[in-house]
């Protein structure tokens, strides 16, 4: 059978009637979707395939339980194959069908319905990195703001609160970045990397929205009748993520500076100035070996997702957390965050590196807290990169939103730092 006559069948039984030629049909879209690239890189065939699928047949397939007519077994497969059609079509829609509120609806019914029992039944270890993915995202897909977090973290009603979901997936999640990052250097260059760097980066973003959404509801303002919002969690619960945040955090500075040091020089963990240089030339019978740069050879290191995922999550939790000593230890990767700083934005040599800018900023308002930080600042010449941007900035006649954040912050960062 043809793809175009394999695509025709596909759509005729989505339209059908009854739900069992409608579960072939999206059984075989499934099928396309995955082994045909001409049809998954085709935006208006992707469209008119999600616009066949019926939402409430969508619906019913990802609340499916076992019952007198469906026997577990059954009842899994149907939700399974609603969660991946749902997060295939994520990833290939256009913008303008992920906003729509077909999308937006079973992602809904996806966050409540599937992630949370999924997650608070002791699942597998490729269970809960599946978990992740999907997480991250809904996060991306879903509107942005306090809605969504609630969405994703808040209890639901029947839950036990001395585990309640969002203890229990960021706990998950936590395990997952600590327990990979100390092979992350060991793989960097292989093909495996790349997968790795997805799944990190998952969850760098589920752990940055839970900690907006713990600060959320500790902005929460009483209901009209005086009532207070009820915790996220736990006191104790609190105390133990809090705990394994920040040694996450640490092992994410040490990341950092062992990452951007083998792309940069050749040997993790070296301070810029003790780097041996490229084109120095080494004394006759030294032992000392020429820098020779370590890189994955199709990520570059401003594009890693770890780097861009976890900065950002970084940079949250020491805003958010007034932690000096894990702040002092950001300061150690003063030149980097500076050095991505400077690669960014509309002067950035490298185009296809991200724009750091904003985080680099919001990192600095809480390192600069510290006297270290302040130190490690102005001995990389923090000052002097941010004043000149900013009369660069300020130069133009008119800035982007985004341009316009980085002047705030850069005008409030330099109010903050002593006259030198």
């Amino acid at each position: 059978m043809t793809t175009d006559a394999a695509f025709d069948q596909t759509l005729a039984l989505l339209k059908a009637k009854d739900d069992t030629s409608r579960f072939v049909g999206l059984s075989l879209l499934r099928s396309l979707l995955d082994t045909h690239e001409d049809v998954r890189s085709n935006p208006d065939i992707v469209s008119k395939c999600w616009s066949a699928i019926p939402a409430k047949f969508l619906t019913r397939l990802l609340q499916a339980r076992q019952n007198e007519k469906r026997s577990a077994e059954e009842a899994q497969a149907m939700v399974q194959l609603a969660v991946g059609v749902i997060h295939t079509f994520i990833i290939l829609l256009p913008a303008k069908d992920l906003e729509g509120e077909k999308m937006v609806s079973v992602c809904r019914i996806l966050a409540r319905e599937y992630l949370h029992r999924v997650v608070l039944e002791r699942p597998t270890a490729q269970a809960r990195r599946d978990c992740m993915l999907l997480a991250a995202d809904l996060l991306r897909t879903l509107p942005p703001g306090p809605s969504t977090l609630k969405l994703i973290f808040a209890a639901e009603p029947s839950e036990d609160s001395s585990k309640p979901f969002a203890y229990v997936f960021t706990s998950y999640v936590l395990i997952d970045i600590r327990s990979t990052i100390p092979s992350l250097m060991e793989i960097l260059a292989s093909k495996s990397y790349s997968d790795t760097a997805i799944r990190l980066a998952a969850g760098y973003d589920i752990l940055g929205a839970f900690i907006s959404y713990l600060v959320q509801s500790l902005d929460d303002e009483a209901d009209e009748d005086g009532k207070e919002p009820a915790a996220v969690l736990q006191p104790d619960l609190l105390l133990k993520l809090r705990k394994d945040i920040a040694e996450t955090m640490s092992l994410t500075i040490e990341y950092i500076r062992d990452r951007w040091d083998a792309a940069k020089a050749g040997a993790a963990g070296l301070h810029p100035s003790i780097r041996p240089s490229p084109d120095k030339k080494q004394p006759e019978g030294s032992d000392t070996p020429l820098a020779l740069a370590w890189e994955n050879p199709t990520i570059p290191v401003t594009g890693d997702p770890i780097i861009i995922a976890g900065l950002r999550t970084l940079a949250i939790w020491l805003r958010e957390d007034e932690n000096d000593s894990l702040r002092k230890e950001a300061a150690g990767i003063m030149d980097v965050l500076l050095a991505l700083y400077s690669n960014s934005g509309i002067e950035a040599l490298d185009v296809t590196a991200s724009d750091f800018r904003l985080t680099v900023l919001m990192a600095l308002e809480a390192i600069l807290e510290t006297e270290d930080g302040v130190q490690a600042f102005l001995e990389n010449g923090g000052k002097a990169a941010l004043t000149s941007d900013l009369q660069r900035l300020s130069s133009e006649s008119t800035l982007a939103e985004a341009d316009q954040q980085v002047v705030d912050m850069i005008e409030g960062l330099l109010a903050a730092i002593p006259a030198t």
